[in-house]
């Protein structure tokens, strides 16, 4: 820890030197000065036991969704959501009616101890592995009952032993950690020897409606009856699929392009490569010729999970980057054609699907224009990969299930009183 706790003060330092020429890292500063301000404050003084959330950022908030939704069903918790990223926080600081949206602290010791015991919650809920060191301490010295869902393991990140050791102990303290397959529970089981797994499945399935297209008026104009073809949660690597698309698809298709983290600059890129003028998102209620648009840019974060409503044919990003792809349950849900690139073996959905012929692995872009040549003209949705994650819904409820099945939980009041 002595180590760790020098790395992560010289990450802040970095951080507030960054902060004055980036965007994200003035957010993460500033964002961190206003945790203890009137709405927290409030919160705290709800007698009710307090369950205590945290996600990354938004993709980690939609494993979590669901089970946040079930225990605001109790009526009998008191709900703080954290986030560690300034797109999470920002996007759902003013959207959530029964939660408490904050920032997590800085991973500091001293910083940590002084939110856990102001919020002094029961339960601390992690959302698969955004998990922090001086968090984890903090949280069991105050006898927090500390949860970690949806976890899928990555076994080449525990090939050093150093590695495997720090994670085995910063594990160790949880009560249950729910795993989405198989393979990580014998891997945390066998290899890291722990006791505490239960093997729940991926929550990200329960928050998946059955529809969840957007009703806008600008985006049908845009579409103009044309089939869609959506590029989701794009990376830098992604863009060889993107650039070697064969462009006669324009003749019947549409193309709705969002990248991971929406940058202005990659439009010019993507004009240049497929020779058609761009539309921006935020120009759609402006522009009063959409119809002669074939390409639209999605320059918001929160609109991909809808979108797909709108696609038949989905290409998932990050399958040439080292962390792998990104969510495709997403556009399985919405009966899509999917397409991704090769680093998906530590994906149990990728696996699974890729048995259906919905679904198609692309290690290039002559395979993905060939994948586009199957079912650029069926006239039939991707019933198949729906029908996996209907299949497959239920791990909030295993996970709620579990985590409550526990002694009464006391409000901060009553244990100041014991």
């Amino acid at each position: 820890m002595p180590v760790y706790n020098f790395l992560i003060r010289l990450y802040y330092l970095l951080l507030r030197l960054a902060s004055p020429f980036n965007a994200k890292a003035k957010a993460y500063i500033k964002g961190r000065k206003l945790i203890y301000n009137e709405a927290f404050h409030a919160f705290c003084r709800i007698n009710k036991p307090c369950i205590w959330f945290h996600c990354a950022s938004m993709g980690e908030y939609e494993d979590a969704k669901h089970l946040i939704e079930l225990c605001h069903q109790e009526q009998s918790f008191k709900i703080i959501v954290t986030f560690s990223s300034p797109s999470g926080f920002c996007y759902h600081i003013n959207k959530h009616p029964f939660a408490l949206i904050s920032y997590l602290p800085f991973d500091a010791k001293n910083q940590m101890q002084r939110f856990i015991r102001q919020l002094h919650p029961s339960k601390l809920i992690i959302s698969r592995n955004d998990i922090w060191p001086n968090m984890i301490m903090a949280a069991k010295e105050a006898n927090v009952q500390l949860f970690l869902i949806d976890y899928n393991i990555n076994e080449r990140s525990f090939q050093l032993k150093m590695v495997s050791d720090f994670y085995k102990n910063l594990f160790a303290p949880f009560n249950t950690i729910f795993v989405q397959n198989q393979r990580s529970l014998q891997f945390m089981q066998k290899q890291l020897k722990l006791e505490n797994i239960v093997l729940a499945g991926n929550t990200r399935l329960d928050a998946l409606a059955p529809s969840d297209k957007i009703n806008s008026e600008c985006l049908n104009e845009f579409i103009d009856q044309k089939k869609i073809i959506l590029f989701g949660s794009m990376l830098a690597g992604d863009q060889k699929i993107l650039s070697g698309l064969n462009v006669d698809i324009f003749k019947t298709h549409k193309l709705i392009i969002v990248d991971h983290e929406p940058k202005i600059a990659n439009v010019s890129f993507i004009e240049k490569c497929l020779g058609q003028k761009v539309i921006l998102w935020s120009n759609l209620k402006t522009n009063n010729d959409l119809k002669t648009f074939k390409i639209l840019y999605v320059d918001e974060i929160g609109l991909l999970k809808q979108l797909y409503h709108s696609s038949q044919i989905a290409y998932v990003g990050g399958g040439f980057n080292r962390i792998g792809i990104h969510n495709i349950v997403e556009p399985a849900m919405a009966e899509n054609y999917i397409a991704f690139g090769p680093n998906h073996r530590y994906y149990t959905e990728a696996i699974e699907l890729l048995k259906t012929e919905e679904t198609c692995c692309c290690s290039t872009a002559h395979d993905f224009n060939q994948f586009l040549g199957k079912y650029l003209h069926s006239h039939e949705k991707a019933k198949m990969n729906k029908a996996y994650v209907l299949k497959n819904v239920g791990a909030s409820a295993i996970c709620f299930n579990h985590i409550f099945e526990t002694p009464k939980i006391h409000t901060a009041k009553e244990v100041q009183q014991v």
